[in-house]
């Protein structure tokens, strides 16, 4: 059964795997992960903004910090890998420091929500991508884990969310 954030779904053990079923007539699960049109605030807070990621770099990118234009150029190099490994990335969510007035910030918080399949073997590690190249990121085909991880108030950085459709101009 594909993921939906409005459809609640009961994980049964079925053949050595687990599989999601829907639960008919239920209330949803992940009924608070809707998020809003871009410009617009959720319930905790978070601000939303869709942008492509040209827009991006005109922004975020830091004509007078090298360290935001270093990050950036890593967040590419990044998804580059993805791409070359066969990976579809379906959206990228960017949140944290990245996105605060910051001129040095710290790394570049990441989301991607991606198809299944390709070889992520292929692709930097977490460790060796927040370590070497400032990356804190995490990748799911769970549009739910997506949806949540990019939704709750953070401790630091920004209550700001850039979403990235690839491909968007």
């Amino acid at each position: 059964v594909a993921c939906n954030p409005t459809m609640p779904v009961r994980v049964r053990r079925h053949v050595r795997r687990h599989v999601q079923v829907p639960v008919r007539g239920a209330t949803p699960l992940w009924h608070d992960c809707k998020l809003p049109e871009s410009g617009g605030t959720n319930e905790h807070g978070i601000t939303f903004e869709e942008m492509s990621i040209n827009d991006l770099q005109r922004r975020y990118g830091g004509a007078s910090s090298s360290k935001r234009r270093r990050l950036l150029n890593n967040l590419f190099e990044y998804l580059a890998q993805y791409r070359d490994a066969g990976i579809r990335v379906k959206e990228i969510g960017i949140y944290g420091s990245f996105l605060s007035e910051k001129d040095e910030p710290g790394d570049i918080d990441v989301a991607i929500l991606r198809e299944p399949g390709g070889d992520l073997s292929s692709v930097w590690s977490y460790e060796t991508a927040k370590r070497e190249h400032g990356i804190d990121s995490f990748s799911v085909i769970n549009w739910r884990h997506y949806c949540n991880s990019i939704s709750h108030p953070r401790e630091r950085g920004s209550n700001r969310v850039v979403r990235i459709v690839p491909g968007s101009r």
